[in-house]
């Protein structure tokens, strides 16, 4: 088994924890940051986002917020500045 799919049946085994339980912000960080493993960028920020509306005091999640931001910010560069 490759870690792709490892990462995949992980993340698919986290969806199904997180729809038995949608508050929990300890899962969305567990799947954001295999999103964040498989370059899911998009996907990443959105259960970050979704955590940090359960758990606004984290500096964790807001870490990983803004690194995620800056990684958008330095791949779109060309995007903005053709």
């Amino acid at each position: 088994m490759d870690i792709a799919n490892n990462i995949e049946q992980e993340i698919n085994s986290l969806t199904e924890k997180i729809n038995n339980s949608p508050k929990d912000a300890e899962l969305r960080i567990e799947r954001a940051k295999l999103y964040l493993r498989a370059e899911l960028f998009d996907k990443a920020l959105n259960d970050f986002t979704i955590a940090s509306e359960i758990q606004p005091e984290s500096s964790e999640i807001k870490e990983h917020i803004a690194m995620i931001k800056s990684i958008f910010n330095y791949r779109n560069i060309d995007t903005y500045n053709p």
